[in-house]
């Protein structure tokens, strides 16, 4: 549940804390900027307070956390006190790895198997190469992309596990018949560590940085740019076109590993790339990449996919 914003704000007012609602290194996305305390030299506001119960600081992406943390260091108030003070308005820590429901660990079930060159996964092994990876294995054992045959909810779906620190938070299902009512379908917030649309794909690798990073929409779109580009580019996807308020706070802890960000959506979705580059107005070296000949990243074949790189390496 968020904080209201007013409630933030008098908490402010009443210990004299400085803010601004407003200004060029205040992000649409938070209530409000203060100086940042654990900075030597701001008076900028550079640090954002988000309704979500987390703060971030745009100059110096290690300074997060709570909002307990925060308002405790500002006023020496116990955490019981700021409890008592916000009520249920504040009633969560943001971590990367948060959950709402007490899930600790996630295992994946027995019915989800590997795609190999065999009769009862074929069906799966061919469609991604209809897809255009040539080498199955190799992409298979990489992002440890599973499939589903033999359970009502997951049936006929290739089966793409969500990784945090080498945990697994949640999943994502892609059904191979196009026909499919539902595409893609993810596991339920209320069985995850981590709901899906709050994760970063590929998180392990990305945060290892490199010269540039893709932000995509689908996670095929992610794996085909990812797997035949160079070990300087490192993609992710998003799972959707918009992002959440802790994919900001995860990207804002990692921006600074790279030397380039590009944002590469659909081809139609040029308005909702813009959206998502103002949601990161913090980061000054993001650009939206509008592909030309194909609908999504996913459609590009491996020649066109070493053109794009060296577009990409060309603007840093």
């Amino acid at each position: 549940m968020p904080i209201r914003d007013e409630k933030i704000i008098t908490f402010l007012k009443e210990n004299n804390i400085d803010f601004a609602l407003r200004g060029k290194n205040i992000s649409n996305r938070v209530v409000c900027g203060i100086n940042c305390p654990f900075c030597e030299d701001d008076y900028g506001h550079h640090l954002g307070i988000f309704r979500e119960g987390f703060f971030t600081c745009w100059k110096n992406p290690e300074h997060r956390g709570s909002l307990f943390k925060l308002f405790s260091f500002l006023t020496g108030y116990s955490f019981d006190y700021l409890k008592t003070y916000f009520e249920d308005d504040f009633d969560r820590f943001a971590d990367i790895i948060e959950t709402e429901n007490n899930i600790k660990k996630l295992t994946l079930p027995e019915y989800f198997v590997k795609i190999e060159k065999r009769p009862s996964t074929m069906l799966f092994y061919n469609y991604l190469k209809s897809r255009g990876f040539d080498d199955v294995k190799g992409l298979v054992d990489r992002y440890n992309i599973l499939c589903c045959f033999k359970n009502e909810e997951w049936n006929n779906r290739i089966i793409f596990p969500v990784y945090i620190n080498g945990q697994i938070v949640t999943w994502v299902g892609r059904a191979v018949s196009n026909n499919a009512k539902l595409r893609y379908k993810n596991l339920s917030a209320e069985k995850s560590i981590l709901k899906t649309t709050d994760c970063l794909y590929n998180y392990d690798t990305i945060i290892q940085g490199g010269d540039i990073l893709i932000i995509t929409e689908g996670v095929f779109d992610a794996i085909k740019l990812d797997y035949y580009t160079s070990e300087n580019i490192k993609v992710t996807c998003i799972f959707t076109s918009r992002l959440s308020e802790k994919q900001i706070h995860t990207l804002l802890t990692l921006y600074k590993k790279y030397g380039k960000i590009f944002i590469i959506l659909d081809k139609d979705a040029y308005i909702k790339a813009l959206g998502i580059k103002d949601e990161l107005s913090f980061i000054k070296n993001i650009e939206v990449f509008i592909l030309e000949d194909v609908k999504d990243p996913a459609e590009l074949n491996i020649a066109k996919i070493k053109k794009l790189e060296e577009e990409l390496n060309g603007k840093i």
